[in-house]
């Protein structure tokens, strides 16, 4: 089995991770960076938590950085926290360890893992924010980092108050100013609590003031989280990060804000390992054989049950297993074309009125905003591919779905 060593770069330490193509973590190292060092020095730490997890089985290296990053040339460009602004990382890697090296946006990473492996796991469109020494954000579409032009989804850059400040981001009075460490403390004001962390215990020990800040943090998060949704529509906005941690003293507020500003908000969650998911998240963009699919979510109905797959590029795919005489209710989707292949007998659909009867290997072809549904005279499997748009020269590939994911042992 061929692993990945991924690296999630922080600014006080490097965790390297041993990632196999199951997408198994399985073994982490930190390796600890001291404040202020010099590039040579931050440099020489990441190399060495690679170097403590490399062997013969390891076929690539992914890193997970922080800053708007050249994923080509596997440069990181800006990094306003860490002493390695306009650093060509991939480069170097590669020349010391002969093996391909990727580069990816830390927050990018995040949410990525979070969206295929973590709380976010099911939902089609996934945004999220890192909230630590900086805020960074990430947005996927089902399954798929959407990049832009090279470095979109860059929330954390996002206007909050325009005549706000910009200690360490171009964009005046960014999100980043108003949610990330410093933004906390600002809010603190003269609390003598020193940092985020010592700020968090004097909160569990009742400190009106900590918690007060805390609660005004959780407001103008709702804010930021509140232009996301809007922007991108989320189904689903997952939260990680050093700040997270302490949920439970800026949650309410956060979602009371949340509601005021959106009609709809998305279902919100808070990572429970950011940085095991920045690890999944890296290491996804380098593994072999990356969009093979594999199971996302099993949903039981009275007619039987179905099991939802991610495939490449944007298709949802459904094993949908129907009980003897069970029958989906007449449904129409206006957003997605389907096709459906018959994986056992016995297989009735009807589509706008006619009804048809498959046998095994056959295939109909389900236009949007048509009404149809499926039933069956004995328990039976059925295909379901959806789409945006039909293309026949896909479905072979489509249907090879069933051989690598829905196919029952001693088939």
């Amino acid at each position: 089995m061929k692993y990945v060593v991924a690296v999630d770069i922080g600014g006080t330490h490097a965790t390297a991770g041993l990632v196999s193509e199951a997408r198994s973590l399985r073994k982490t190292v930190n390796v600890g960076i001291e404040r202020g060092s010099s590039k040579r020095a931050f440099l020489s730490a990441v190399m060495d938590s690679v170097r403590s997890l490399m062997s013969s089985s390891v076929s690539g290296i992914a890193l997970s950085c922080p800053g708007p990053i050249d994923r080509k040339k596997g440069r990181i460009l800006n990094t306003p926290n860490l002493p390695i602004r306009n650093t060509s990382i991939k480069e170097r890697l590669e020349r010391e360890f002969s093996v391909p090296v990727g580069v990816e946006n830390d927050a990018n990473c995040f949410v990525l893992g979070e969206a295929l492996f973590g709380r976010a796991r099911g939902y089609g469109v996934v945004a999220g924010l890192t909230l630590g020494s900086g805020v960074g954000g990430g947005l996927v579409v089902n399954g798929e980092l959407f990049l832009g032009s090279g470095n979109a989804a860059e929330f954390g850059k996002i206007t909050i108050d325009y005549q706000g400040p910009a200690e360490r981001i171009v964009n005046k009075g960014g999100a980043e100013e108003f949610v990330s460490e410093r933004g906390l403390m600002r809010i603190a004001g003269r609390h003598k609590a020193k940092n985020p962390k010592e700020l968090y215990d004097y909160a569990r020990k009742g400190d009106r003031k900590a918690i007060k800040a805390f609660t005004e943090y959780g407001r103008l998060l709702g804010v930021a989280v509140a232009n996301v949704a809007y922007a991108a529509d989320p189904e689903a906005f997952v939260l990680g990060g050093g700040i997270a941690k302490a949920s439970r003293f800026f949650r309410k507020s956060m979602m009371e804000e949340l509601r005021r500003r959106v009609a709809r908000p998305p279902k919100m969650f808070f990572s429970t390992d950011s940085r095991k998911s920045a690890l999944l998240g890296a290491a996804e963009t380098m593994l072999p054989d990356r969009r093979v699919a594999r199971s996302i979510k099993t949903v039981k109905k009275p007619w039987g049950s179905f099991t939802r797959y991610t495939l490449n590029r944007k298709i949802t795919v459904k094993i949908i297993e129907v009980k003897r005489g069970g029958k989906l209710s007449l449904q129409s989707h206006r957003n997605r074309d389907e096709l459906w292949v018959a994986l056992d007998d016995g297989i009735y659909t009807e589509i706008e009125g006619r009804t048809r009867k498959l046998s095994r290997g056959e295939r109909v072809f389900v236009p949007r905003n048509s009404l149809h549904r499926l039933w069956s005279s004995r328990n039976a499997r059925v295909l379901e591919v959806s789409f945006g748009d039909f293309d026949e020269r896909d479905i072979k590939r489509y249907e090879d779905i069933y051989g690598r994911a829905g196919r029952r042992k001693g088939e």
